[in-house]
C-alpha cells in the first residue's frame, strides 16, 4: 500500500530541464524534457504544454537549461504546472545565509539584499548601492555620485569632485589642467586678491615764449583706445599758474602712470 501510494506522489511531481519557452496572453509555458528512465509514461511531462506560476508582482521567463519543479494537477499530464524554476549556471554563487538575490542570465546583473541589510544593484557598466543608514552610492565607468546619510550630494568623476552640503554651499575641486565652467563661459574669473588694471594717465609738456603748457590724457586698459583729454595747464615765464582748460595740448607724453581700476587678471581654471 505504501510503495503504491509512493509512486502515485511520484507520478505527480516530476523534476525536469526546460528546453524552451513561448509567452502568450501574458502566460509563460515551459517546454520539457522526458524525465531520465521514466518509464511511466502516463505520466511523462508532454514539452510546450507546461504553464509556470509565479508570484504576483514577479515575473521571468527562465533560459534553457534551466531546471523546474512539473506538477500533474489533479494526477492529469493535461494539466501539468510548473511551480519553482532554477538555473544552476546563472546568478550569484555566493551568498551567505539570509541573503537574497534577483538576477537575469546576463552575468553580473543583479539586485541583492546583502546579511548587513544594504541593497546592490549591478548592471553590467553601473552599479548602485544603499546602505542600512540611508546612504546612495551610484557609479559608472569611474564617475560616482553620493547622497551620504547626511543629506549632503558628492559626485565625482576622474579626480575632480561637486560637493553640496546641508546648507547649499557647493564646493568645486577640479583635477589638475582642469577647468571650471559656469554658464559655458570662457572668459577667466577675477579673485578679490587679483591684480586690476584701469588705463594709463599720461602728461604732456609743450611751450612758446617762455610759457609752459601741462596736459593731461587718458587712455583705456589695453592701451589701444584712442587718447582721452582731461586738462590743460598753462604757466607763465614766472612759474605762475595764468589759464587752466579742458582741451589739452597733444604732444608726446613725458610721464605715463596706470590707474587701478579694472580687473585684467583672474583665475586661470575658472570660467564663467
Amino acid at each position: 500500500m505504501w510503495q503504491q501510494f509512493k509512486l502515485y506522489l511520484a507520478r505527480l511531481i516530476k523534476w525536469t530541464k526546460v528546453t524552451g519557452s513561448t509567452v502568450a496572453s501574458g502566460r509563460t509555458f515551459l517546454a520539457t524534457d522526458a524525465v531520465a528512465n521514466d518509464e511511466d509514461d502516463d505520466f511523462r511531462p508532454i514539452a510546450g504544454e507546461t504553464r509556470l506560476f509565479q508570484h504576483f508582482g514577479f515575473r521571468s521567463r527562465p533560459p534553457v537549461g534551466s531546471e523546474q519543479i512539473v506538477v500533474a494537477c489533479r494526477g492529469s499530464k493535461e494539466q501539468q504546472a510548473a511551480i519553482a524554476t532554477e538555473s544552476p549556471t546563472h546568478g550569484p554563487t555566493a551568498l551567505e545565509e539570509g541573503e537574497v538575490a534577483l538576477y537575469n542570465k546576463v552575468s553580473g546583473t543583479q539586485v541583492k539584499l546583502d546579511k548587513d541589510g544594504q541593497i546592490l544593484a549591478t548592471a553590467k557598466n553601473a552599479a548602485v548601492t544603499m546602505d542600512k543608514d540611508g546612504q546612495i552610492v551610484a557609479s559608472t565607468k569611474g564617475a560616482s555620485l553620493t547622497l551620504d546619510k547626511d543629506g549632503q550630494i558628492i559626485a565625482t568623476t576622474k579626480g575632480s569632485t561637486v560637493k553640496i552640503d546641508l546648507n547649499g554651499k557647493t564646493t568645486v575641486d577640479a583635477v589638475a589642467g582642469q577647468d571650471v565652467v559656469v554658464n559655458g563661459g570662457t572668459k577667466e574669473v577675477a579673485r578679490k586678491t587679483d591684480h586690476v588694471s584701469g588705463g594709463q594717465l599720461k602728461a604732456t609738456l609743450t611751450g612758446g615764449g617762455g610759457f609752459s603748457v601741462y596736459s593731461l590724457y587718458y587712455i583705456d586698459a589695453d592701451g589701444t583706445g584712442a587718447l582721452t583729454p582731461l586738462l590743460a595747464l598753462v604757466f607763465d615765464p614766472m612759474g605762475a599758474l595764468v589759464a587752466a582748460s579742458s582741451v589739452p595740448t597733444a604732444a608726446t607724453p613725458i610721464v605715463t602712470r596706470n590707474v587701478t581700476e579694472k580687473i585684467s587678471e583672474g583665475a586661470t581654471r575658472f570660467k564663467a
